[in-house]
């Protein structure tokens, strides 16, 4: 009877372990989906930092061209 009861137990603890690896390989595999899908946004968020900052650095010098060829200007009551 001791053994008995002592084999259920050990089945008993297998299925546990079995049920906690498998919620473990469910949850790793939600977050690398996770950790996929953050990875995507992040390379877009970087390439929409790169055309702001290619269109601020293009306004800079724009902006800077045209108030050097107002400051080059004499004022009209000269």
């Amino acid at each position: 009877m001791n053994e008995s009861h002592h084999i259920e137990q050990l089945i008993q603890r297998i299925d546990e372990l079995e049920m906690r690896v498998a919620f473990q390989e469910d949850t790793l595999q939600t977050l690398s989906e996770q950790i996929a899908c953050w990875q995507q946004v992040s390379e877009q968020q970087q390439e929409m930092l790169r055309v702001l900052y290619r269109q601020w650095r293009d306004w800079q010098e724009s902006a800077a061209g045209g108030f050097a060829g107002d400051v080059q200007e004499k004022p009209p009551h000269y």
